[in-house]
């Protein structure tokens, strides 16, 4: 299934992940074109469909890596996380927009377009691993200290023991 391995299963992964921004180019003009209301699923958001039906229909857990959603007139760059039911435990919206101006080299800024989210989102899973995203100053050694798991600063999720 092209499906499967476009996102890294095999027999052998209890929990598998996206990449950021899978469902739409990585450009301003693209994102409010793919947009996706998550919140109404179903054909607002065909993206979040199928990894809700992937997961229950495999048994794993789905990090969705990110979809541009649209909530109301704002756009965000969100991670949606489904459990081995298919159920949405958690959707995270980036909180680091990425904004890069190197004079004569590249410029690209995703608050031109983006919204940033609020707050860092931890995720229980059945495999006593959580997902952190990343906050400035909150380290995944930081949570290690307190009992949690999470990943080292990036935006993409990573999931650690």
């Amino acid at each position: 299934m092209v499906l499967m391995s476009h996102f890294g299963f095999s027999q052998y992964a209890p929990i598998i992940g996206a990449y950021e921004i899978w469902n739409s180019p990585y450009s301003n003009d693209s994102f409010p074109v793919y947009a996706e209301d998550i919140d109404a699923g179903g054909d607002a958001s065909p993206s979040t469909t199928m990894l809700s039906e992937v997961a229950s229909l495999l048994k794993i857990t789905i990090v969705g890596g990110s979809i541009p959603e649209r909530c109301g007139d704002r756009l965000y760059n969100t991670c949606c996380v489904f459990d081995t039911d298919g159920k949405l435990k958690a959707k995270h919206r980036k909180i680091h927009l990425f904004d890069i101006d190197i004079p004569g080299k590249i410029s690209f800024q995703e608050s031109k377009t983006l919204t940033a989210g609020e707050t860092p989102t931890v995720v229980d899973t059945a495999f006593n691993h959580a997902l952190k995203r990343h906050k400035r100053g909150d380290s995944a050694g930081n949570l290690r200290q307190r009992g949690e798991s999470g990943s080292e600063p990036s935006e993409l999720p990573e999931i650690i023991e």
